[in-house]
Protein backbone atom coordinates (compact mmCIF):
# COMPACT_ATOMS: atom_id res chain seq x y z
CA UNK A 1 0.00 0.00 0.00
CA UNK A 2 1.61 3.85 -0.75
CA UNK A 3 0.55 6.45 0.65
CA UNK A 4 0.78 9.78 -1.47
CA UNK A 5 1.06 12.84 0.11
CA UNK A 6 -0.84 16.21 -0.20
CA UNK A 7 0.21 19.82 0.34
CA UNK A 8 -0.96 20.92 4.14
CA UNK A 9 -0.72 24.41 5.36
CA UNK A 10 1.94 25.48 6.91
CA UNK A 11 1.06 24.58 10.39
CA UNK A 12 0.15 21.16 9.60
CA UNK A 13 3.42 20.38 7.89
CA UNK A 14 5.26 18.57 11.04
CA UNK A 15 4.15 15.13 11.45
CA UNK A 16 0.18 15.14 12.88
CA UNK A 17 0.18 14.66 16.63
CA UNK A 18 -3.73 13.32 17.99
CA UNK A 19 -4.53 16.51 19.07
CA UNK A 20 -4.92 17.91 15.89
CA UNK A 21 -7.37 15.15 15.63
CA UNK A 22 -9.14 16.08 18.34
CA UNK A 23 -9.26 19.06 16.79
CA UNK A 24 -10.82 17.82 13.37
CA UNK A 25 -14.77 17.37 13.82
CA UNK A 26 -15.30 13.05 13.72
CA UNK A 27 -18.25 13.68 11.19
CA UNK A 28 -15.52 14.52 8.36
CA UNK A 29 -13.30 11.25 8.79
CA UNK A 30 -14.53 8.62 6.20
CA UNK A 31 -11.71 5.98 7.19
CA UNK A 32 -8.78 5.44 8.96
CA UNK A 33 -6.18 3.21 7.19
CA UNK A 34 -3.81 1.49 8.81
CA UNK A 35 0.06 0.29 7.83
CA UNK A 36 2.25 -0.81 10.76
CA UNK A 37 2.67 1.84 13.06
CA UNK A 38 1.44 4.96 10.32
CA UNK A 39 -2.35 5.46 10.27
CA UNK A 40 -3.69 7.41 6.94
CA UNK A 41 -7.30 9.56 7.81
CA UNK A 42 -9.15 10.24 4.76
CA UNK A 43 -11.68 13.27 4.95
CA UNK A 44 -14.69 13.46 2.89
CA UNK A 45 -13.59 16.68 1.12
CA UNK A 46 -10.73 14.61 -0.32
CA UNK A 47 -7.20 15.37 1.36
CA UNK A 48 -6.14 12.93 4.21
CA UNK A 49 -3.11 12.85 6.76
CA UNK A 50 -1.15 10.70 7.84
CA UNK A 51 -0.07 9.99 11.72
CA UNK A 52 2.57 8.58 12.95
CA UNK A 53 0.66 6.62 15.73
CA UNK A 54 -0.64 2.89 15.55
CA UNK A 55 -4.09 2.67 14.36
CA UNK A 56 -5.26 1.30 17.83
CA UNK A 57 -4.05 4.59 19.63
CA UNK A 58 -5.76 5.95 16.44
CA UNK A 59 -9.36 4.79 17.24
CA UNK A 60 -8.99 5.20 20.70
CA UNK A 61 -9.34 8.78 20.58
CA UNK A 62 -12.18 8.13 17.95
CA UNK A 63 -15.78 8.10 19.03
CA UNK A 64 -16.59 4.39 19.23
CA UNK A 65 -20.10 4.78 18.68
CA UNK A 66 -19.31 6.69 15.10
CA UNK A 67 -16.95 4.39 14.08
CA UNK A 68 -16.22 0.41 13.69
CA UNK A 69 -13.38 -1.69 12.56
CA UNK A 70 -13.81 -4.10 9.69
CA UNK A 71 -10.14 -5.57 9.10
CA UNK A 72 -7.27 -5.49 10.80
CA UNK A 73 -5.86 -2.44 8.87
CA UNK A 74 -9.46 -0.40 8.34
CA UNK A 75 -12.06 1.45 10.50
CA UNK A 76 -14.77 3.18 8.79
CA UNK A 77 -16.91 6.11 9.55
CA UNK A 78 -20.77 4.52 10.07
CA UNK A 79 -21.90 7.34 8.58
CA UNK A 80 -20.49 7.16 5.05
CA UNK A 81 -21.50 3.19 4.53
CA UNK A 82 -23.65 2.96 1.51
CA UNK A 83 -23.71 -0.94 1.73
CA UNK A 84 -22.49 -3.99 2.38
CA UNK A 85 -21.74 -6.53 -0.39
CA UNK A 86 -22.99 -10.23 1.25
CA UNK A 87 -21.07 -11.86 -1.91
CA UNK A 88 -17.65 -10.55 -1.39
CA UNK A 89 -18.22 -9.50 1.94
CA UNK A 90 -16.48 -5.66 1.68
CA UNK A 91 -18.07 -2.39 2.65
CA UNK A 92 -18.71 0.33 -0.06
CA UNK A 93 -18.83 3.84 1.34
CA UNK A 94 -20.44 6.82 -0.22
CA UNK A 95 -17.45 7.88 -2.01
CA UNK A 96 -16.95 5.09 -4.10
CA UNK A 97 -14.76 3.12 -2.05
CA UNK A 98 -14.37 -0.36 -1.23
CA UNK A 99 -12.91 -2.32 1.79
CA UNK A 100 -12.81 -6.31 2.62
CA UNK A 101 -14.25 -6.89 5.78
CA UNK A 102 -12.36 -9.57 7.77
CA UNK A 103 -14.37 -12.86 8.06
CA UNK A 104 -14.64 -12.78 11.81
CA UNK A 105 -15.88 -8.95 11.85
CA UNK A 106 -18.79 -9.41 9.76
CA UNK A 107 -21.63 -10.42 11.66
CA UNK A 108 -20.45 -7.45 14.22
CA UNK A 109 -20.15 -4.67 11.39
CA UNK A 110 -23.73 -5.86 9.60
CA UNK A 111 -25.24 -5.91 12.94
CA UNK A 112 -24.01 -2.28 13.64
CA UNK A 113 -24.95 -1.26 9.63
CA UNK A 114 -28.40 -2.56 10.21
CA UNK A 115 -29.17 -1.15 14.11
CA UNK A 116 -27.94 2.36 12.52
CA UNK A 117 -30.15 2.29 9.35
CA UNK A 118 -33.52 1.63 11.08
Amino acid sequence: MTFLTIPLPRNLRQRPKLEILQQISPENIVVLEGEGNYTKVVFNDGPHLIFSKTLNRMQAVLLPTLFIRISKSIVVNRQYIQYLSRIDKACVLTNGSRYSIARRRYRQVKGSYLIQNQ
